[in-house]
């Protein structure tokens, strides 16, 4: 975060800060997101979509339809942990922490709920991510 490319044009981190310690180090090092956008998906959503994953115990790649390589297909897995009772514990741990990451960036911290359709879902996450904050507007050149 500290390369001169990041420091010009910003970041992106997918999926930290996720428990409180991170979100405490992010604010203690004074790297301060801009955007925080928390996309919540209902723990049925996320079962659903983890049982139909399978991975490649050779590449690491992971699958949600049948592979179309016949050799690759033959050889995906369920990897342990998508079973239903880790991805349960995970869901129950990220629930647990996810509020208090959302309140250490109050201003820059939005939640958008997993109800819509993918296009509609990336459309929300587009304008957040577009949208002046507030201390973005105070400091816009054209005033």
């Amino acid at each position: 975060l500290r390369h001169i490319d990041c420091i010009r044009k910003g970041w992106v981190l997918d999926g930290f800060p996720n428990t409180p310690a991170q979100a405490e180090f992010l604010r203690q090092a004074h790297y301060w997101p801009t955007r925080l956008i928390h996309v919540q998906a209902p723990i049925e959503m996320v079962l659903s979509r983890t049982a139909d994953r399978k991975v490649d115990p050779v590449t690491g790649a992971a699958y949600y339809h049948t592979p179309s390589n016949p050799t690759v297909a033959e050889r995906v897995i369920t990897a342990d942990y998508d079973t239903v009772e880790k991805v349960k514990e995970r869901y129950k741990l990220y629930s647990e922490n996810v509020e208090y990451v959302l309140r250490c960036f109050p201003v820059v911290a939005s939640t958008i709920p997993v109800d819509d359709e993918v296009t509609e879902i990336v459309q929300t996450i587009i304008a957040k991510v577009n949208k002046p904050l507030p201390t973005e507007l105070a400091q816009s050149p054209e005033e």
